[in-house]
């Protein structure tokens, strides 16, 4: 016997509705599988990032001991070098948990009003030492720009392109200048190094290397923008974008 049209058609969206119902039920197992994944891989750098901040921690405080003991002046300046060196490691660990946090939309950038120069000065006493022990020439421009950004994300950046420009120069120096620019704060760090190939482009992590491929991924997380300039052998230059505050800061 033939089966009717009108009860085809029903056994036929029926046979549709679980076949959807089992597709969805797939998805949603694979969805809280990748979930489970990644929180595995946060729990793991959670972990790792606070075992590693534990002896760069008692490093910072054997050096800062150190300092109390009867040295030279030149002693003194190499030991202080060491230790702000220990203090930006932490700090960067502790940047990339704040990353981690964000990817895993667990915590917000923390967002406000700041004097640009408070950073450039910063990332100046923290890396100009690593310049001048190659021989190179660290210069900053002052800058009165105040900007809107996460501080502590934006100074991972820069510290991370001023590396990047200090460990690829040879001869010459490096070279950090602000502009202002359609309404926006631009931060410039040149280099006299080795270069970038223009073919390596800018829209992938091949070839960045961890400094660079960390600060891309910031900018990208704080809807910041960072674009470079190079020529091989004669040097690269890295512009990071900011926005200007709309009011200035409270005296």
């Amino acid at each position: 016997m033939l089966v009717s049209l009108p009860l085809w058609g029903a056994a036929l969206a029926v046979i549709l509705l679980i076949a959807a119902v089992t597709v969805i039920a797939i998805v949603v197992a694979r969805l809280r599988g990748m979930k489970r994944s990644n929180q595995r891989k946060f729990n793991f750098l959670v972990d790792s990032t606070h075992d590693l901040r534990q002896p760069i921690h008692a490093q910072v405080l054997f050096l800062a001991a150190l300092q109390r003991t009867p040295m030279s002046p030149q002693q003194h300046a190499a030991l202080e070098s060491v230790r702000l060196a220990a203090l930006a490691s932490s700090d960067m660990l502790g940047t990339l948990l704040d990353f981690a946090r964000m990817q895993a939309q667990t915590v917000k950038p923390d967002v406000h009003t700041i004097e640009l120069q408070s950073l450039l000065h910063s990332i100046e006493n923290a890396l100009a030492p690593l310049a001048d022990a190659k021989g190179l020439a660290y210069r900053s421009h002052d800058t009165r720009l105040i900007v809107r950004c996460a501080p502590s994300l934006v100074e991972t950046i820069l510290r991370n392109l001023v590396s990047n420009a200090i460990r690829y120069t040879a001869h010459g120096g490096v070279l950090v200048v602000c502009r202002m620019r359609a309404g926006c704060g631009v931060v410039e760090v040149w280099d006299t190094g080795i270069g970038m190939p223009q073919s390596i482009g800018f829209d992938t992590d091949k070839g960045l290397g961890m400094g660079l491929t960390v600060a891309r991924q910031l900018t990208r997380v704080l809807g910041l923008s960072l674009s470079y300039a190079s020529r091989p052998g004669r040097g690269t230059v890295f512009r990071l974008t900011l926005p200007l505050a709309m009011h200035p800061l409270a005296s």
